[in-house]
């Protein structure tokens, strides 16, 4: 077994019978707990890549092993369920670093993203963790990312954090037997967001009738066929750079 200190199997190579890694272990303070107190089981196939942060939370880089598994020091709560990035990260529950998909994001020169996965792969987890990176109405969203690796992945990343106002929508919890419920909930989904994004109403960039047509979408008073493009009629002139978003500079508000 690796010395305490040293991380097990990083390249995620397939440990032997006896638990031992057959990868170059390197330097990483907590997994050499891990590594002690692995127990011998045929079903652990491959190593993990731990740290700890100042918040009560564990991060699991790479696994392929049930909870039971884990040992005491590093096994946090499982989070079923919980698609909330902020509060997956504050309440301490276990977390799969996810997180260099922030940084797939700025690399890519696509305009429009798919991102195609089973269910349950993590999916709203994911776009909540995209969120709470780039968007500019979550003040101290740096502190959550502290530890994970897109906080090593370089300057050029850091640069993007909090730094955008955010459109996000999950419908992940419209789930109608007809076509008005979804309607119904797909408005509720939408003046959530004009709500959030309601300082457009005081840029002095919408005209009357727009200033008009957006209360209407915050109210839930609009019909069907208004929301098919409301977000793009209003929300996408809210931008960095564009001087309209309260508290940018140059910006009014």
């Amino acid at each position: 077994m690796p010395e305490t200190g040293t991380s097990v199997n990083e390249g995620n190579q397939p440990l032997r019978g006896n638990g031992e890694g057959v990868a170059k272990a390197s330097p990483l303070s907590t997994a050499g707990a891990w590594a002690d107190e692995m127990p011998e089981r045929s079903n652990v196939r491959y190593g993990v890549r731990c740290c700890h942060t100042n918040a009560p939370m564990n991060i699991i880089s790479a696994m392929n092993i049930t909870p039971d598994h884990l040992p005491k020091s590093l096994a946090g709560k499982p989070p079923i369920g919980l698609s909330n990035f902020p509060e997956l990260i504050r309440e301490g529950y276990s977390y799969v670093d996810k997180s260099l998909l922030i940084r797939s994001v700025l690399d890519s020169p696509a305009q429009v993203l798919l991102l195609p996965r089973p269910r349950r792969f993590g999916k709203t987890l994911n776009i909540s963790m995209l969120r709470t990176f780039f968007d500019r109405d979550m003040p101290g969203s740096a502190e959550l990312f502290r530890g994970l690796d897109i906080e090593r992945a370089g300057e050029e990343y850091a640069t993007h954090q909090g730094r955008y106002p955010v459109v996000f929508l999950t419908l992940k919890d419209v789930k109608t037997l007809n076509w008005d419920d979804c309607i119904g909930h797909l408005r509720q989904l939408i003046s959530r967001e004009f709500k959030r994004h309601e300082m457009l109403l005081e840029s002095g960039f919408l005209d009357t009738e727009e200033q008009k047509q957006f209360r209407k979408i915050r109210s839930c008073e609009c019909a069907g066929y208004e929301l098919e493009r409301s977000l793009s009629n209003f929300l996408y002139r809210v931008g960095p750079g564009s001087g309209r978003y309260p508290h940018e500079p140059g910006g009014v508000g």
